[in-house]
C-alpha cells in the first residue's frame, strides 16, 4: 500500500471515530418519523463477569423488573406501542488483543477460556446468523447467559437456546463453529466489538450501558427505569413505566456581566443590541427564559454593573461625591440603572431588570432625559402601571438607597483587572472571562458558552469542526442516580463497527 492510500485510510478512520464520538446533543429523548420515541440501548460488557451476568439475567423473560416485556412488544407488536426499542450487545469489556508469533491472540477475562463466551456473544450480536432480528439476538444472549453452567461451559446450552428461542435451522452448529478459537469469522466479530469498545472512549468499569448516545450509570442497576425516562412521557407504556417520575432538568447556567458607563456611546450601542428583533443580542433568549412555564434548558444570569469610569471621592467638607462621565449630570443615569439592576423596592419580577434597562436605553430620550421613560418602560415590561416616583426618587442625587446601590457598583467595578478605561469601556464577562467578541455579537458568545444540548434554536451556530486528536470526554462519577454522562461513540445510528475494525486492520497490515 502506498503512503497516499494509507493516509487516506487514516483520515477515513479518524472521521468515522469522530462521527462515532458525536452524541445526541439536543435531548436524550429521540423520535422516529411517526413520532414514536426511539430508544437504543448498547451494553458493553465482559460476558463471564459476575456484574454482566447479573445485569443480563435481570432482563430475561419472566423478570418483572426487567425490560424483556418492552423489548418483546416493540418487536412483535410494534403497532400497539408508541416507542421503538433496540438493544445492541458489545461483548468485549476488559478483554485484550495481542500479537503472538505474528498472529493476533485474544485474552478474555473472568476465566473465559479461549474467549468462547465472548466470541459466542460476538457471533450472535454481530450477525453471524443473518436471519436473526434484533429481538432474536436479544433472546439468544439472554438464554445462553441464563444457563447455570454459563461460566464453566458457555456453549453448553447453545443448541437448546437456538432451538427453543429462534427456530432457525442450523444456527446452533453455525454459532458453535463461530465461537471456536480458530474461527476467522468469530475473531473478526471480536475485532468489531473491540473496535466498538475502544470507540466508546470510556473507562471500562464494566458493564457500561449507553442509552441514546449517553452513558447512563444508573441504568446498570435500574435499566427499566432509565429506558422509561428515555421515552417521551406521552409515549410510555402505562404498565411497564408505572411510577416513573421525570427528574427535574438541570439547566445550563451562563453568567453574563456588563460593566459600563451608561452614557458612553459604545455602552448604549451594546445594550441596544439586546432590543427585540436584533439577531446579535440575547433578548429572545432572556424573554423565553422569563416566560411562564418556560421549557428552556438554560439559565442566563445577566447582570448590569453601571459604573464604568465614574469616580467616588470626598469633598473638602468630607462628603462623598460621585462623578459620572459622558455628561451624566449628578449620575442620574448611572444611579437609575443601579436602582433597576438591584430591583429597588422589588418592583420588577425576577429577571425583568434586563428588559427594563434595554427599554430605557432604546426609547430615544435616554441621554437628554434618562428619567423620562421610566414609568413607560416599567409598564411595558411588567404590564403594571408603577408609581413613576419610586425609581426616579431612587435615581436622585441625595437618594440614600440610590447611593448605596452606586457603592455596590463601584465596589464590583473596582475588582476588574485590568481596570476599565475609556478604550475598554464597556467590558463584558461571560462566566468570569472577558469577551471582546461579545461587544458586537453577544448572542453568539452566550450561545457558545452553553453546552450544545442546552442551546435553543435561535443560537443557530455553525457546526464546530471535529478534531480527530481531541479525546472524547471521560465522564466523571456522580452521586446523582439519574445523572447521565455524555459518552462518545454511541449516538451514530449506523453499523460502523465493521468498517472501523476493517480499516484498523488494513492500516496495521500496511505498516
Amino acid at each position: 500500500m502506498n503512503s497516499l492510500n494509507l493516509w487516506a485510510l487514516i483520515l477515513i478512520s479518524c472521521n468515522i471515530m469522530v462521527s462515532g464520538n458525536t452524541t445526541n446533543r439536543n435531548s436524550q429523548i429521540m423520535t422516529t418519523n411517526d413520532d414514536k420515541s426511539a430508544v437504543r440501548i448498547q451494553i458493553y460488557y465482559s460476558p463471564l463477569s459476575t456484574n454482566a451476568i447479573n445485569l443480563l439475567r435481570a432482563h430475561r423473560d419472566g423478570q418483572a423488573s426487567g425490560i424483556y416485556a418492552m423489548v418483546n412488544t416493540a418487536a412483535t407488536a410494534p403497532t400497539t406501542v408508541k416507542y421503538t426499542l433496540d438493544v445492541d450487545f458489545i461483548p468485549w469489556g476488559t478483554a485484550t488483543r495481542t500479537v503472538v508469533q505474528n498472529k493476533f491472540a485474544y485474552q478474555c477475562q473472568n476465566n473465559d477460556a479461549e474467549c468462547k463466551g465472548t466470541r459466542l456473544h460476538a457471533c450472535i450480536a454481530r450477525g453471524r446468523i443473518s436471519q436473526y432480528t434484533n429481538f432474536n439476538k436479544y433472546r439468544m444472549v439472554m438464554c445462553t447467559t441464563a444457563g447455570t453452567d454459563w461460566t464453566t461451559n458457555p456453549l453448553a446450552n447453545l443448541e437448546t437456546c437456538a432451538t427453543s428461542t429462534n427456530q432457525i435451522d442450523g444456527d446452533g452448529p453455525l454459532l458453535t463453529t463461530c465461537a471456536a478459537e480458530a474461527s476467522v469469522d468469530g475473531n473478526g466479530y471480536l475485532d468489531e466489538t473491540m473496535g466498538a469498545t475502544i470507540a466508546l472512549n470510556h473507562d471500562m468499569t464494566e458493564p457500561v450501558v449507553v442509552i441514546n448516545g449517553v452513558v447512563n450509570t444508573a441504568a446498570v442497576a435500574n435499566l427499566k427505569n432509565q429506558v422509561c425516562l428515555a421515552i417521551a412521557t406521552a409515549n410510555r407504556p402505562a404498565t411497564e413505566c408505572t411510577g416513573v417520575v421525570d427528574p427535574t432538568p438541570v439547566k445550563s447556567k451562563v453568567n453574563v456581566q456588563l460593566y459600563y458607563t451608561p452614557f458612553a456611546q459604545k455602552s448604549i450601542d451594546l445594550i441596544a443590541l439586546n432590543a427585540e428583533g436584533n439577531a446579535r443580542g440575547v433578548y429572545s433568549l432572556i424573554k423565553d427564559q422569563l416566560a411562564e412555564n418556560a421549557q428552556v434548558k438554560y439559565d442566563i444570569n445577566f447582570e448590569y454593573i453601571p459604573w464604568g469610569r465614574a469616580t467616588k471621592t470626598r469633598t473638602t467638607d468630607d462628603k462623598v461625591q460621585y462623578t459620572c462621565v459622558e455628561g451624566d449630570t449628578d449620575c442620574k443615569a448611572t444611579r437609575l440603572h443601579a436602582c433597576i439592576e438591584k430591583n429597588h423596592n422589588t418592583l420588577l419580577k425576577a429577571g425583568q431588570q434586563f428588559l427594563m434597562i434595554v427599554c430605557t436605553i432604546t426609547e430615544g430620550t435616554w441621554k437628554a432625559n434618562p428619567l423620562d421613560k421610566v414609568a413607560f418602560c416599567a409598564n411595558k415590561i411588567n404590564n403594571v402601571a408603577l408609581d413613576n416616583t419610586v425609581l426616579t426618587t431612587c435615581a436622585g442625587k441625595e437618594s440614600t438607597d440610590g447611593n448605596a446601590y452606586l457603592n455596590e457598583m463601584f465596589g464590583a467595578t473596582s475588582q476588574l483587572n485590568p481596570l476599565i478605561t475609556e478604550a475598554t469601556d464597556p467590558v463584558v464577562l461571560i462566566n468570569g472571562k472577558r469577551n471582546a467578541k461579545a461587544l458586537t455579537d453577544l448572542r453568539t458568545e452566550v450561545c457558545y458558552a452553553l453546552p450544545p444540548e442546552s442551546r435553543p434554536d435561535v443560537c443557530n451556530l455553525p457546526a464546530e469542526p471535529p478534531v480527530c486528536t481531541t479525546p472524547a470526554p471521560v465522564p466523571s462519577s456522580s452521586t446523582d442516580a439519574n445523572e447521565s454522562t455524555t459518552a462518545a461513540g454511541a449516538a451514530v445510528y449506523v453499523n460502523m463497527f465493521t468498517v472501523v475494525s476493517t480499516i484498523i486492520m488494513v492500516i496495521y497490515n500496511a505498516m
